[in-house]
């Protein structure tokens, strides 16, 4: 959800998964894109397996449309890893500070 608030020009965003607010410039999945890296998997290849088109995978990514509850929960088992569907989702404002 985007959200434009004219009077300061400010535009805040939605997180998609968790509804929170994220600030200008705020990374969405950061967690889920470097787990992608890291994996050395395609992005076309995941939409794939997943049942996914290629836009719709990169359109949520970049937080334009929202993943479903099934859709993160489906993704979190293709990794077949020991991490929850909270830590591939979460966001910077997430993070504990430094």
């Amino acid at each position: 959800m985007r959200i434009c608030v004219e009077a300061s020009q400010i535009q805040l965003l939605q997180c998609a998964f968790c509804n929170k607010p994220l600030r200008n410039g705020e990374k969405m999945y950061q967690e889920l894109k470097n787990h992608i890296l890291y994996r050395g998997i395609s992005k076309r290849k995941m939409a794939d397996d997943l049942n996914m088109s290629y836009s719709t995978l990169l359109s949520k990514l970049r937080g334009q449309s929202h993943f479903t509850l099934d859709e993160a929960v489906a993704i979190q088992a293709y990794f077949a890893e020991d991490i929850t569907v909270e830590e591939l989702f979460k966001t910077e404002s997430d993070s504990p500070q430094k």
